[in-house]
């Protein structure tokens, strides 16, 4: 569905290509024949695309990261339209400098729904996922790492600049979702490329 003109996962990818902190952005989807299409949306705009298991996410994640000899692998996920590349420039450079294991805005849903970035360490992730016991890790690919913050060098990253985004929903589940989306997207003038939170906070206070 579009946006804009564009899919919403275009659009995505055309948001995180601004950032001049990521090396590479890859699409993860799974090798079911009802994914065929992201691999030929992909194909078509010359996207790096890694497809793996369709139930186990986790370790379709693990796999991509290590294909592409990732330090870092980041987690963006597909109905997260609006990211904020300052953030995520930030939590980038935080995760190198102090060396972290693993790096979140999303404990406390002080960020919106929609906007959530978790950044891993690949030899890390690797290493804990042998622990992953059951179905629920399998599938929601960090929901381990929060339950078991001992495993290593761990931040969460709090928003404490814009409180009225506070658990706001931006994620796209929902044919609401989507529409709302599209009419934040048609009032930022920067969309897709050029924004940053304070313009979405400007927006939702309105």
């Amino acid at each position: 569905m579009e946006i804009e003109g564009k899919s919403v996962l275009e659009n995505i990818h055309a948001r995180l290509l601004q950032s001049k902190s990521v090396d590479q952005v890859i699409i993860a989807t799974s090798d079911d024949t009802s994914d065929d299409v992201i691999e030929s949306f992909c194909n078509s705009k010359q996207i790096p695309c890694y497809r793996g298991s369709l139930k186990n996410v986790s370790e379709r994640f693990m796999k991509c990261a290590q294909e592409f000899k990732l330090d870092y692998a980041i987690r963006i996920n597909g109905d997260n339209l609006l990211i904020d590349l300052d953030l995520l420039s930030n939590m980038i450079a935080q995760s190198k400098n102090e060396a972290l294991d693993f790096c979140s805005n999303v404990p406390g849903r002080t960020f919106p729904y929609g906007m959530s970035i978790e950044i891993v360490k690949t030899d890390f992730y690797a290493k804990v996922f042998q622990n992953f016991n059951n179905d629920r890790d399998l599938e929601h690919v960090t929901i381990h790492l929060y339950e078991n913050d001992a495993y290593g060098k761990y931040k969460f990253i709090e928003n404490t600049s814009y409180p009225n985004l506070k658990g706001v929903k931006l994620a796209i589940d929902t044919i609401e979702d989507f529409e709302n989306a599209k009419l934040l997207a048609e009032a930022l003038p920067g969309f897709p490329t050029d924004y940053n939170i304070e313009d979405i906070s400007k927006l939702i206070q309105a």
